[in-house]
C-alpha cells in the first residue's frame, strides 16, 4: 500500500500536541474534610478514578480520530501489479480559442483552422479507447469528442 499525497503524513508529528493538552489539564484534587460526611471519601476516590479513566478514554479517541484524518487526507492506494496500463482509459480535455483575434489570417488560413486541425491530428495520435472533452468560448460550455 502506498499514499497518493504522501506529504500529509508530516501530520503525524502533530499528535503530541493532544497528549501535552491532557497532561497540562491535569488537575490536582485537593481534600475537604467534613466532619459530619466522612463516608462521601471513598465515593470521592471513585469518582476521581473514573474522571481520569474518562479523561484518558477521551484522549485516546481524539488521538485515532486526528490518525484517522491524516490518514485519509494521505489517500492511501492499494499497488494492484496486475492492472495492465493499456486498459486505462485517457481523459484529455481540449480547449481551443475560437475568441475573435483566432479569425486572424494565416499562409494556410484562420489561425482557428490552424488550431482545429492541430486538435484533431493529436486525436488520431491518441488511443482508440480515449476520451476527449473540447472546451471552447462559446457560453463555457463543454461537448465531448
Amino acid at each position: 500500500m502506498s499514499f497518493l499525497f504522501p506529504n500529509f503524513l508530516w501530520a503525524f508529528s502533530l499528535l503530541p500536541i493532544p497528549i501535552l493538552i491532557y497532561l497540562l489539564n491535569l488537575r490536582s484534587y485537593k481534600t475537604t474534610y467534613f466532619s459530619n460526611v466522612a463516608f462521601l471519601a471513598n465515593l470521592q476516590k471513585e469518582s476521581r478514578k473514573r474522571t481520569r479513566l474518562k479523561n484518558l478514554l477521551l484522549l485516546l479517541i481524539r488521538l485515532l480520530i486526528i490518525s484517522s484524518l491524516i490518514i485519509a487526507f494521505a489517500y492511501p492506494v492499494k499497488n494492484n501489479q496486475n492492472i495492465n496500463s493499456t486498459k486505462r482509459i485517457a481523459n484529455t480535455i481540449i480547449y481551443i480559442d475560437n475568441s475573435l483575434s483566432m479569425s486572424a489570417k494565416k499562409k494556410t488560413g484562420t489561425l482557428l483552422d490552424f488550431v482545429k486541425n492541430d486538435a484533431l491530428e493529436f486525436i488520431k495520435k491518441q488511443e482508440p479507447n480515449s476520451q476527449f472533452i473540447l472546451w471552447t468560448n462559446d457560453n463555457y460550455t463543454n461537448s465531448f469528442v
